[in-house]
């Protein structure tokens, strides 16, 4: 069997399912430490459905009571339990038995990249003032998800719920995937920040209660008062956070901000550009059986 993985995989847990109404687990195996390119797992003949899970947080007893395709497809992992270097990755495919066959693992994450931040205030009261204390987070983030489902449309588990919370923070094995800071003050120039960011998709249709749309907040001081600058991520003709997808964005700030997180900025008070690529394209692995 083909694994397909550019990200370091330290673990694979690989199910065997029977490819009919009831889904049926017919094999299991888990798989210690990095993987090679090629991998050998055993199953019973007959077509089967071969669902390959990467670095998942669980010990391999745990699935002992996932006996069906359907059981499975219930699981859900944690943001707080997520580290990018290593993220939880999925894929499936259907096979018959003894051909060899190539599974594309997807990162479970979404990324969300500033790469350049600048600060243009000319024409305002301010322009000589620099952005100072300048804090950078996602909120309404989605804290929970399968990492079978096809689309997310609703977060689950919402961490920064409307602002930074502390305490989802402390909960997490990396929590600079939605918090970092940025050192020094931003005045008519450009900061190359490649700061990035993580979080599990977010494909709410509208937002509302429960669906909050998860936005990326720049926070900083002007003349000692602290302004906001919350983005909705890829709202503006896109749907959200999808899945191993890399959001990236050059933001140039032109104004002050809103007075709270989680109220988005308009065209008046920033400019941005926004590219959506795949994150960390996987490498095709081959697994036989």
């Amino acid at each position: 069997m083909g694994v397909m993985g550019a990200n370091p995989v330290e673990c694979l847990d690989v199910f065997f399912f029977r490819d009919d109404l009831l889904g049926r687990l017919d094999a299991y195996q888990r798989f210690e430490g990095p993987q090679p390119l090629e991998l050998e797992a055993v199953s019973t003949r007959g077509p089967r459905r071969i669902v390959v899970l990467a670095n998942s947080s669980e010990d391999r007893y745990t699935w002992a009571h996932f006996n069906s395709y359907e059981g499975l497809s219930a699981l859900s992992t944690e943001l707080r339990h997520e580290r990018p270097q290593r993220p939880v990755m999925s894929g499936e495919c259907l096979s018959e038995s003894g051909e060899a066959v190539s599974v594309t693992l997807t990162p479970l994450l979404a990324e969300i990249v500033l790469q350049t931040l600048s600060v243009d205030f000319h024409g305002t009261a301010y322009a000589h003032l620099p952005l100072e204390d300048i804090r950078i987070y996602l909120t309404n983030v989605n804290g929970r998800c399968s990492p079978f489902a096809q689309h997310v449309w609703y977060p689950q588990d919402i961490l920064n719920e409307g602002g930074l919370r502390p305490a989802d923070l402390s909960g997490m094995l990396a929590p600079e995937m939605l918090f970092q800071t940025l050192e020094g003050a931003l005045n008519d120039g450009v900061a190359a920040t490649f700061l990035r960011f993580y979080g599990y998709p977010n494909e709410a249709s509208a937002e509302g209660y429960g669906t909050p749309f998860t936005r990326l907040v720049i926070e900083g001081k002007i003349g000692g008062e602290t302004w906001y600058y919350p983005i909705d991520i890829n709202r503006s003709g896109g749907s959200g956070l999808q899945r191993g997808m890399s959001y990236r964005l050059d933001v140039t700030l032109t104004r002050k901000g809103v007075s709270d997180p989680d109220t988005p900025i308009g065209s008046e008070a920033a400019r941005l550009t926004l590219s959506v690529l795949p994150w960390k394209a996987q490498p095709e692995r081959l697994v036989t059986y």
